[in-house]
This record gives structure tokens, sequence and C-alpha cells, in this order.
């Protein structure tokens, strides 16, 4: 089953966090869709967080500088890595969704100059 959470944006006035409900399956799909004027960038931060009052960072979906100027749809990824920790390869050749078990999403918009405003959607699913 595919699962929607969507999360309306209106940096221009600080930073911002948002809590989504929480969910089963892996994180699929990111899609941000700019609907207003918005500045050429502003930073998404998103983890999939064990309690909704954690102040920690959970497990890190994305942490991506200026990315919040123009529309886009993302497919974002966790490396795989060997028994000593170490990610096998930094390329999306062995990358893996991150998953959830009841988790939720914390996401944290940073605003650029003038602030991001648009609405950004998550895909979630078994």
């Amino acid at each position: 089953m595919i699962s929607r959470q969507f999360f309306d944006i209106a940096a221009d006035t600080g930073v911002q966090t948002f809590h989504g409900p929480p969910f089963t399956g892996r994180v699929l799909q990111t899609r941000w869709e700019v609907t207003g004027a918005a500045d050429t960038g502003g930073d998404l931060a998103m983890w999939v967080q064990q309690r909704i009052a954690d102040t920690g960072n959970g497990v890190l979906v994305v942490n991506d500088n200026d990315i919040l100027g123009a529309d886009f749809v993302r497919q974002f990824r966790s490396p795989v890595h060997n028994t000593a920790g170490n990610a096998i390869d930094t390329g999306d050749d062995f990358a893996e969704p991150v998953v959830s078990a009841g988790e939720r999403l914390r996401v944290l918009i940073t605003p650029g100059g003038a602030g991001p405003i648009g609405r950004l959607y998550v895909w979630t699913g078994e």
C-alpha cells in the first residue's frame, strides 16, 4: 500500500519544523512544488524520527542545501554499508530507501533569501 504525506511550507518567517504521522514502509519518492514567490533556494532536511518529541536527528533521509528554489521529484536513498560500517560505494548503485516501522517523518526547512513557499509531498509504502 502506498501513502502520501504533505507539508505546506511558508518559510519566509524563519526555520520551520514539521512532523508527519506514523508510517510503516519505505520512503519512496519526494516532490517539491513551488506555490508562491520563492527565493533561489532553501535547505531541506528530513529524518525518520522514532519519537515526535525527539531533538535528535533520527535516521537521515536527505540533507541538501539550496534545493527549494524550483519544482523537483526525487527518490532519496541511503548508502549500503559493509560490516565495518563503511559505505560500499558513494554512487547510486549501492543505495536503498530509508525504512520506518511506525516512526514519523521530521522535516526541517531553512529558508534562503526570501524563503521557500510550496508543498512538499512524500510517498511512503511497503
